[in-house]
């Protein structure tokens, strides 16, 4: 269901939602992205239709919907210092890259270069 916007919420919203403002995902209406509740992410900008674009930090860039998919706007108390983001995100990797072994560049018998 796509709600149009009008000229009073448009600015509202542009007024709320800042270039650099940190959000975190409520819901999102869009039953492709990896995206999930509690993702937090930059806003870059909001255009003329109330779409706000934000760089999601799990490297998406998938836009929020006006009418369709909800966010919030985080308070600077609410908001992980980098060091916090840095160390979560190295965890993560290390989660998902566990237990795999890489691949041998030299096979049995081959001559070394």
């Amino acid at each position: 269901m796509s709600s149009f916007i009008s000229k009073a919420a448009l600015e509202a919203r542009k007024a709320r939602y800042t270039k650099g403002s940190r959000v975190e995902l409520v819901s999102m209406n869009d039953p492709y992205t990896t995206l999930k509740a509690g993702d937090a992410g930059t806003v870059e900008f909001v255009d003329d239709i109330g779409t706000v674009f934000v760089k999601w930090d799990n490297g998406s860039s998938l836009g929020v919907v006006y009418g369709e998919d909800s966010i919030r706007k985080l308070d600077r108390a609410q908001i992980p210092s980098l060091a916090e983001t840095l160390r979560e995100n190295t965890r993560k990797s290390a989660e998902q890259f566990r237990g795999c072994e890489p691949a041998s560049t030299k096979e049995k018998g081959e001559p070394s270069l």
